[in-house]
C-alpha cells in the first residue's frame, strides 16, 4: 500500500524536539573492548587505503568562466599505529654528524688557503684602498644640522655613575697647592729673564764683533792705500835724480 507525503510535511517549520537518551544507553557508552594488534596486521594495514579520506579543499570554481579548471582535491591518510617508544625520529646520531675529526693534509691546505687569519685582518685595515684615489668613485654625505646637533649632545651625554664623584680639597691642600703653582710661576719667569738677557748678550757680542771686523778691514784697505800712495812718490823721486 502505498502513501503519498507532501514536500511540506517533510520541510516541517516546528520540528519536534529530539529524545533524551536513557539511562542504559548512556552506561552502554563505557563498555569498550580493548584488542591488542599484532604486528602482520599493523603491516598489512599499513599498505591499505581504509583510513584516506579524499575532499575538496577549495570551493569548486564556476564552470562557467572555468570550464577546463579541474576540482581542487587533497587527500589525507591517516598515519599508521606503532608500538615503537615514544621519542625523536633518530634519537642518537654518530659524533661525525657534530664534531670534525683529524683533518687530512690536502683539507688542512684548503683551509689555509681560504682561511684569514687575525694578523692578515690587522694588516689588510692599514692598507689603502686604490677606489679612494678617485673622488667619483667615493661619495661624500654631508650631516645636517639635525643629525651634527644630535652627535654634539650625543658627545657631552655623560653615563651616570661612571665620573667619580670628586670632593673640594681641604684649605691646607688649597694653599699648599696655590703655593706650588706661584713658585713654578716665579721659576718661570727668572728662566725667561734669563734667558732674554743671554739673548741680549750674544746679540750685543755679535755686533761688536761685526764693528771691530769693520773697523779692521778698513785700517787694511787704508794700510794699503797709504802704501800705494808712498810706492808713488819713490818712483817719482827715483825719476827725477836720473
Amino acid at each position: 500500500m502505498e502513501h503519498i507525503i507532501d514536500r511540506s510535511e517533510l520541510l516541517s517549520e516546528h520540528s519536534p524536539p529530539p529524545s533524551s537518551p536513557s539511562l542504559e544507553d548512556m552506561k552502554r557508552l563505557g563498555n569498550f573492548e580493548y584488542v591488542a594488534q599484532k604486528r602482520d596486521v599493523l603491516a598489512a594495514d599499513v599498505n591499505g587505503n581504509d583510513d584516506e579520506l579524499d575532499f575538496v579543499l577549495f570551493a569548486p570554481s564556476d564552470k562557467k568562466l572555468h570550464p577546463s579548471r579541474a576540482v581542487a582535491k587533497i587527500r589525507i591518510q591517516t598515519p599508521p599505529p606503532d608500538d615503537k617508544d615514544p621519542g625523536f625520529v633518530v634519537p642518537t646520531r654518530p659524533e661525525a654528524y657534530y664534531f670534525r675529526g683529524r683533518l687530512s693534509t690536502e683539507q688542512q691546505q684548503k683551509f689555509e688557503a681560504v682561511a684569514l687569519t687575525g694578523e692578515d685582518v690587522l694588516m689588510r685595515s692599514h692598507s689603502l684602498v686604490p677606489g679612494y684615489h678617485y673622488a667619483w668613485k667615493v661619495r661624500h654625505i654631508a650631516m645636517s644640522q639635525r643629525q651634527s646637533r644630535a652627535l654634539e649632545e650625543h658627545a657631552r651625554t655623560i653615563t651616570i655613575g661612571s665620573v667619580p664623584n670628586h670632593k673640594r680639597p681641604g684649605k691646607k691642600a688649597r694653599v699648599k697647592t696655590r703655593t706650588m703653582l706661584e713658585a713654578s710661576k716665579a721659576f718661570q719667569e727668572q728662566q725667561q729673564k734669563a734667558n732674554e738677557l743671554k739673548e741680549a748678550a750674544e746679540r750685543e757680542k755679535r755686533t761688536r764683533r761685526n764693528r771691530e771686523k769693520k773697523a779692521k778691514k778698513k785700517q787694511r784697505e787704508k794700510a794699503k792705500k797709504a802704501e800705494g800712495q808712498a810706492g808713488d812718490v819713490v818712483m817719482e823721486e827715483d825719476s827725477g835724480t836720473d
